[in-house]
């Protein structure tokens, strides 16, 4: 089922829960029971896609590091080409993996910035790689 759908069967069935329990029906109780196991439904799945997308990221992080330390260094265009990610996905990860203490920034802006890998990286990815 399309996600605006059940977005949208959520509100009717919260509209109709709250009108129905202002009388103490049993309609009410029943909508409120289909409302909470469709936004079960809805979570349980965006949970899926994030752990998936968690999972990935994490493997992307490994073979940057891979990659900086079979090279000595490594710039945003050698991530865009490696993973095949856009320009901000890059610049996303290499600013992750500055922030956790793997990379060290050289240069300011432009093509002249090169990420070096510390002298002892602490990301456990490299003790797998």
């Amino acid at each position: 089922m399309p996600k605006g759908i059940i977005e949208t069967s959520l509100v009717i069935l919260a509209l109709l829960a709250y009108v129905f329990d202002m009388r103490g029906t049993l309609l009410a109780s029943l909508a409120m029971l289909l409302f909470l196991a469709l936004y079960h439904y809805i979570h349980k799945e965006d949970n899926a896609i994030n752990h998936d997308r968690a999972a990935e990221k994490a493997e992307h992080l490994g073979w940057v590091l891979k990659a900086a330390k079979a090279h000595g260094n490594i710039s945003n265009h050698e991530v865009q080409a490696l993973l095949k990610v856009s320009h901000t996905t890059a610049e996303r990860y290499l600013e992750e993996l500055e922030r956790e203490g793997d990379l060290e920034q050289m240069g300011t802006s432009g093509r002249s910035v090169v990420y070096h890998l510390k002298e002892e990286p602490r990301n456990p990815f490299l003790d797998y790689l």
